[in-house]
């Protein structure tokens, strides 16, 4: 252990700087949503602006833990940061909604950092006190989602919404600064003749894009048209380039044959369908929270209000996680889980026919969402660390990139069925998503809800060895 530079507090408060730094691009731009719809009329091409973000994100939480371990994880994070800051610098400089998605996708690669963070307490921390450092990190991530609501709202309310990048590049540039500085040089573990898997940790990317694509010309020109098939066809193509990749690799980077184990298969496929649905409520909430009232649908809040009703979802949130492995020893991990992805069902069924209060969506939000999702997030990877075993970081990389591949196919799934119905103002031409778009999100993720709540009855009762785990 290391720190000829900093102690154990500086040590935490600089990796607590990072981490914001990809708690604050994934949020803010959230609150943005509404009003992107509004400067660029399409809300498939604006879905993009978030779904950019998922897919380098997945990528990035794959391959930056291996990275860190074989070059240096402060060197990792230095080049994390720099592509982060350098992603909002292109998003808070161009109109152009084509470059403000490629500064999404740059940021993206900020989801890297949190492995890396948890890597460096490893490496410069003392286990007893390491234990107490990673729950100091969790909670900062979870602060940092709830101060980005905050800024964006403040920003949307008082200011131009491209002043959202502004305060992510700043963010960086600080973090960037304080760990070039502050942080020592930790162990590098390359050794001559290491080979990387470079192939399986990029060519998974484009494929997703492919077959979002394959979504995005669908629901412009319909499947009656070859456009959406032949992207699908050629997304599918390479997803089979890259799973056959992975199996025949000696040491691949994103170990598929990890889902021979049940409860890996079942953790994942439960985690890829929460990412692509009810983890995504934001989305759909805080757009009808702040839509104009005129379109029949919003409610027409005040960005800031907006936010202020989402913030007790992400304490409610943060609190049921730190109780996580209480309720799993007390009721067993898959009861628990099951029964949070059904509250989450029964909430959007309830949305579905009542969501004109803001009231009643904030209660949904604490009580029925954001605690049950938080709860099933944080009980999952119990299910992938108990089975994996030596394996427990290639394991989790893998589930990672379920849950983030869910997060980007569920984000463009959303966009397209906003735009399948739309009001439009006779004055000014701006159209928003209708009633009946919001109602057809809703019976989508409530459907996610069941479905990955029946996939989880495919681990074992005892996969965590928690005897309360009966009939």
């Amino acid at each position: 252990m290391t720190r000829d530079r900093i102690g154990d507090r500086g040590l935490l408060i600089t990796l607590c700087v990072a981490e914001l730094v990809c708690s604050l691009e994934g949020t803010m731009i959230t609150l943005a949503i509404s009003e992107l719809y509004r400067i660029y009329g399409d809300p498939v091409r604006v879905g993009w602006v978030l779904t950019a973000f998922g897919i380098a994100a997945g990528s990035s939480a794959a391959i930056s833990g291996r990275l860190g371990d074989l070059y240096g994880r402060r060197r990792v994070l230095l080049v994390l940061l720099f592509l982060a800051g350098l992603g909002s610098l292109i998003g808070a400089s161009f109109e152009d909604l084509r470059l403000i998605i490629l500064g999404r996708l740059l940021q993206g690669v900020s989801m890297g950092i949190l492995p890396l963070c948890y890597g460096l307490v490893k490496e410069h921390v003392e286990f007893s006190r390491g234990v107490h450092f990673i729950g100091v990190l969790g909670g900062v991530y979870s602060f940092g989602i709830a101060a980005g609501l905050i800024m964006g709202g403040l920003i949307l309310d008082y200011g131009h919404w491209q002043q959202i990048f502004l305060v992510s590049a700043g963010w960086a540039t600080i973090a960037f600064l304080l760990v070039l500085i502050l942080l020592p040089r930790g162990a590098r573990q390359h050794k001559q003749g290491t080979r990387i898997d470079y192939l399986g940790a990029v060519l998974s990317a484009p494929a997703i894009a492919l077959m979002l694509l394959s979504m995005t010309e669908a629901s412009r020109t319909g499947f009656a048209s070859a456009a959406p098939w032949l992207w699908l066809a050629a997304a599918i193509s390479l997803i089979s380039i890259w799973v056959l990749h992975e199996l025949r690799c000696e040491d691949p980077l994103i170990d598929l044959r990890q889902l021979k184990k049940r409860s890996i298969a079942a953790a994942n496929a439960c985690g890829l369908l929460i990412a692509a649905g009810p983890l995504l409520f934001s989305l759909v909430l805080l757009p009808l929270l702040l839509q104009p009232k005129w379109t029949g649908v919003g409610l027409g809040l005040a960005a800031t209000v907006a936010a202020l009703l989402k913030i007790p979802a992400n304490i409610g949130g943060g609190v049921a996680a730190m109780f996580a492995g209480k309720a799993a020893t007390a009721l067993g991990p898959r009861r628990v889980v099951v029964g949070a992805c059904f509250i989450t069902a029964a909430a959007y069924a309830l949305l579905a026919f009542s969501h004109s209060s803001p009231a009643l969506i904030a209660l949904v939000m604490v009580l029925f969402l954001a605690a049950p999702v938080c709860l099933i997030s944080a009980i999952l990877p119990m299910f992938v660390l108990a089975a994996a075993q030596e394996r427990a970081s290639e394991a989790a990389g893998l589930h990672q990139v379920c849950r983030s591949i869910g997060n980007a196919l569920g984000t463009q799934a959303i966009a397209i069925m906003l735009s399948s119905a739309s009001v439009q103002n006779s004055l000014s031409g701006i159209r928003y998503p209708a009633e009946s778009a919001f109602v057809l999100v809703f019976v989508y993720l409530s459907c996610l809800g069941i479905a990955a709540g029946l996939s989880i009855l495919a681990a074992p009762r005892h996969a965590l060895g928690m005897s309360k785990e009966v009939d």
